[in-house]
């Protein structure tokens, strides 16, 4: 059984949660591969890079072909370069 203050604030609650879904919620857009002009870096380490980057590169450049790839040496576990959108490797490889 709700409080009194529970009951009083309910619509309130009720109306300031729809609009924040409202603002959250994202617009559904098909997301054009061919149009994709975006630079991502792959953090890895070299056994992954080995084995992953050539059929990734291939396939990247087939179908988002504006797609650029950098492969950055991961020797640690540490993402905090990541998180902090600072320089994760001073030399990546980068692919087109």
């Amino acid at each position: 059984m709700p409080t009194p203050y529970a009951t009083d604030i309910r619509e309130h609650v009720h109306t300031r949660t729809r609009d924040v879904r409202a603002v959250l919620r994202t617009q559904h857009r098909e997301l054009d591969l061919k149009t994709l002009d975006r630079i991502f870096v792959l953090r890895a380490n070299e056994a992954f890079l080995n084995i992953v980057s050539a059929p990734l590169v291939t396939a990247i450049q087939k179908e988002a072909p504006r797609v650029r790839l950098q492969f950055a040496p991961k020797p640690d576990n540490d993402a905090l370069p990541l998180r902090e959108g600072g320089s994760i490797c001073t030399d990546p490889i980068t692919s087109r």
